[in-house]
């Protein structure tokens, strides 16, 4: 009978400590680019994350939380290049679309979008070298790392250089 009880103990123990709550998660921070016919390069906080080349649309994720700063402004930029000298942007229909999101504990959040397009250019020597776009955004976090917050610092820019 005395065995029976340890069990009961044990099983009333497993029960329980099963409703205890774990740790909390952190946020996570992931972008989120589709290209296509073009050369990409994305960079968080000035450190290259991303950097490649593609002639058919290719679809990637990645996690930057390790390349964020822990409070204050981020700044996120995405360059489309030519794939090569002798191809325009025009003629590969090159195209980046690059998306900043946000995963709390099941819900993620869209923070924001830039899409660089192709500018369809009759001469090449007028295309630009490259095509630009940023994402800046802020990060507070109060005394205990509760509630953080994002504001977007300025709208989304494109650039041609």
């Amino acid at each position: 009978m005395r065995k029976f009880g340890f069990l009961y103990v044990l099983m009333i123990f497993l029960m329980f400590s099963s409703f205890v709550s774990g740790p909390e998660i952190n946020d996570v921070y992931e972008l989120k680019i589709e290209a296509g016919g073009c050369h990409y390069q994305v960079q968080v906080n000035d450190q290259t994350v991303l950097d490649g080349k593609s002639y058919q649309s290719i679809e990637k994720k990645i996690k930057i939380n390790d390349k964020l700063t822990e409070n204050g402004e981020q700044l996120i930029n995405v360059h489309m290049y030519r794939i090569s000298r002798e191809m325009p942007l025009k003629t590969t229909k090159g195209f980046v679309n690059l998306s900043l999101q946000k995963t709390v504990k099941d819900s993620t959040i869209l923070i924001k979008e830039v899409k660089l397009p192709t500018f369809a250019y009759d001469n090449d020597e007028d295309q630009p070298q490259s095509i630009s776009g940023s994402i800046e955004f802020k990060i507070e976090k109060k005394e205990a790392g509760i509630n953080e917050k994002e504001k977007p610092v300025k709208k989304d820019s494109i650039q041609s250089k």
